[in-house]
């Protein structure tokens, strides 16, 4: 079944079987932020409209913790924001959290023993859902935004990005270890790739789609469908 509304630059997470799509913009760019939760059952093939979020943003990213999801970090049109809002789909309500240390877009976001890491830019921040409090990590290079991220094994691994000004895309994978706050080099990618979808099914990362630069400043960009 199709989404409830059109949306583009949205985040998802998944929580008890359930896919809940979060955020996003609509037709447009950069298009009004779409501000309803929308929760997919696999089972039925149907979606479900859930509570509004309080600030509606496309690039952001979204991380489950404990059956909560957590909305970190977009744009909501016109500018970068550092917000952070909890969703509790048990109750289908939506609780403001503590704001990042930096407004960020195009962010990526990974669960490592119980910690939300994000990563944008050269920086890496780490938040505690049960202390609500946010923490500075190492930085890592080359500065990269529309990175994906994946954690297998405790260790999460980066791939891929763009520079600041769209223009240079990047065919790098990263491992981050958390217990050590380090990075460490691995295998590049078989090809530079920004803003694909990012998973792991039985301790293997897969990368779908994407795109090779940046379309609206580069009107040679290739469009992925591999995986």
């Amino acid at each position: 079944a199709d989404l409830p509304t059109a949306r583009h630059f949205l985040a998802a997470a998944a929580v008890d079987g359930i896919i809940y799509v979060i955020g996003g913009s609509g037709a447009g760019v950069p298009g009004a932020p779409v501000l309803p939760v929308a929760a997919y059952n696999p089972k039925t093939d149907t979606w479900t409209n859930g509570a509004n979020m309080f600030t509606g943003r496309g690039t952001l990213a979204a991380c489950a913790v404990d059956g909560i999801i957590y909305a970190i970090g977009g744009n909501n049109g016109s500018t970068d924001v550092a917000t952070v809002e909890a969703y509790d789909p048990k109750i289908n309500q939506w609780t403001p959290k503590r704001s990042m240390p930096q407004p960020r877009w195009f962010v990526t976001a990974s669960v490592a023993n119980g910690l939300i890491y994000v990563f944008e830019g050269s920086d890496t921040f780490a938040y505690d859902p049960n202390t609500d409090q946010w923490t500075t990590k190492a930085k890592f290079s080359p500065w990269s935004m529309g990175l994906m991220s994946a954690t297998v094994d405790g260790n999460i691994y980066l791939f891929g990005g763009a520079s600041s000004d769209w223009h240079t895309s990047y065919d790098f994978t990263q491992a981050y270890d958390p217990a050590q706050d380090r990075f460490t080099a691995r295998r590049k990618m078989l090809r530079i790739r920004i803003t694909s979808g990012c998973g792991v099914i039985d301790g293997k990362v897969y990368l779908a789609g994407g795109v090779s630069k940046e379309p609206i400043f580069n009107p040679d960009a290739v469009f992925y469908r591999e995986l």
